[in-house]
Parts: C-alpha cells; sequence; structure tokens
C-alpha cells in the first residue's frame, strides 16, 4: 500500500480509444504511474522526455504530475500492490537499470564485418548473459586496430572481439 502523500495508479487504455489512459479495475493488470509530493515535474530541459514519462493529474497532489515507471502491476482485493513485471526489457543488475535489448544491439553493431548473425541476452544471479549466434561460413575476426586475427573464427577470439566491442557501450564494471 502507498505510503501517505504517496500515490499509486494502474493506468490502462481506453477501449474506444488507445490514445486515453484511464484507471484499471481491481485486479487488471495495467502500466503503473507513481504520483505525489516526490514526484518531479519533468526531465531538466528534455520536455520530449518528460512528455513521454509524465501526465497530469490532479495538482492537489503535488506536483500535478503522474510519472510512467514501466513497471507493470495490479492492485488486488486488499489493495497491496502487485508487481508483474515490466513493459520493456529493462532489467535491474548490481543496482543499475540496464536495457538488453540496448546490448543485442551494441553486440550486433559491433560485429561490423557480420561475423555475429543473431544474440539474445538475459540475466540470472545478478549477471547477464549474452548468447551469439556466430557466421557458420566464417569471416575475418579483426582487432582493436582492425588486424586479422584468426580465420576459421576460434571461440576465444570471439569472446575477446565482443569484450573489446562491450567495452565501447558499458562501464567497466560490467564486462
Amino acid at each position: 500500500k502507498c505510503l501517505e502523500g504517496n500515490l499509486i495508479k494502474i493506468m490502462v487504455k481506453s477501449s474506444e480509444n488507445d490514445c486515453i489512459l484511464q484507471e484499471a479495475a481491481v485486479g487488471e493488470i495495467g502500466e503503473i504511474y507513481q504520483g505525489g509530493q516526490q514526484v518531479s515535474y519533468g526531465y531538466h530541459n528534455q520536455s520530449e522526455l518528460t512528455q513521454k514519462h509524465f501526465i497530469k493529474d490532479d495538482p492537489i497532489l503535488g506536483s500535478g504530475l503522474l510519472y510512467k515507471t514501466g513497471d507493470l502491476g495490479r492492485i488486488v482485493e486488499n489493495g497491496n500492490l502487485e508487481l508483474k513485471g515490466r513493459i520493456d526489457h529493462q532489467v535491474k543488475v548490481r543496482g543499475m537499470r540496464v536495457e538488453l535489448g540496448d546490448i543485442n544491439h551494441g553486440v550486433l553493431r559491433g560485429g561490423t564485418n557480420h561475423l555475429i548473425t543473431n544474440c539474445a541476452s538475459f540475466v540470472k544471479d545478478d549477471q547477464i548473459f549474452t548468447f551469439c549466434q556466430v557466421n557458420p561460413k566464417g569471416c575475418l575476426l579483426l582487432d582493436e586496430d582492425d588486424k586479422i586475427i584468426d580465420n576459421p573464427i576460434e571461440i576465444e577470439a570471439v569472446s575477446d572481439f565482443l569484450l573489446v566491442k562491450a567495452a565501447e557501450y558499458l562501464p567497466r564494471h560490467m564486462l
């Protein structure tokens, strides 16, 4: 249940017009919006991001805005909030929010020589794992100085290549 001065609303798209949000019925799963005195007026100097993540609500509640958390949930019969997941592929690892799609995109974009043809990431035990499908025909594998490492491909060389590419996009402690 909410602490005093806070507000949680579960919102769903209207059945008549999916551009209109309405409060979900008890037990109905929807997106969680948070309001109250602790909610800011939006993102500083980022009006587009503010419009995307905040909606106007009753100004009596403080800022008059509800923040779109990106979480899915529902209010159960006893009034408690039950979390059901996320609307995106964002996960929390060691206290940091990470978008798994960004990791996959970075791996595929990093494989500019078509080394990696597909990949999928997931989290287990507070670690991110990414499985990669390597081009079965082989290709030139280049190091950070664009020198040929090996051909045909060896798993260790692929792993080294991906670490170099991942270091361009992720903080050191996440590698």
